[in-house]
């Protein structure tokens, strides 16, 4: 019983008492001392057993929270991937944009000499009023050359229009 072979034991103890319960006549003590080694012996057969269930629990819910962390690791790195596919979507209509822009820039826009005229006066501030009275031109005319200014420039306003010709170099 010592060994860890509890069956085994209870085997042979079980044979032992019948040979008691046989010949009574042996003494009464062996037989007391042998139902007491089985009694012990099934109280460690029935803490191997409960030991036995408490390892076998401890398994299944270790089993259970791996299932849970791996299902839980699994949508996290869907949910990964769907947010590096965003990103990198972004990340190339960026790219494209910036490339556009940089190849407009390195464009060099060619102005009319009117344009050229008008240009500087814009950036002093002035009015398409007050361009017209110095050119001696009609202010019709001058906002028709503005408006050719900003679509050349792709600009949406004057303050964007200046600040791409000063990139350009024209100002």
């Amino acid at each position: 019983m010592r060994q860890g072979r509890v069956t085994k034991a209870l085997q042979y103890l079980g044979e032992a008492d019948e040979y008691y319960c046989r010949h009574q006549d042996q003494e009464y003590l062996d037989r007391i001392a042998t139902l007491n080694i089985m009694g012990q012996a099934y109280q460690t057969q029935k803490r191997q057993r409960t030991m036995l269930a408490l390892a076998f629990a401890v398994l299944a819910f270790a089993l259970l929270f791996l299932l849970l962390i791996t299902r839980r690791a699994m949508r996290l790195k869907k949910e990964n991937l769907a947010a590096d596919e965003a990103i990198g979507e972004a990340l190339s209509e960026l790219e494209m944009n910036d490339s556009l822009s940089k190849l407009r820039m390195e464009q060099k826009i060619e102005l009319s000499r009117g344009e050229e005229e008008i240009l500087p006066m814009i950036a002093e501030g002035l009015t398409s009023k007050d361009i017209a009275g110095r050119l001696f031109l009609t202010e019709q005319t001058i906002k028709w050359r503005r408006q050719r200014l900003l679509a050349k420039f792709d600009a949406k306003n004057t303050a964007e229009m200046l600040s791409k010709a000063r990139e350009q170099g024209l100002l």
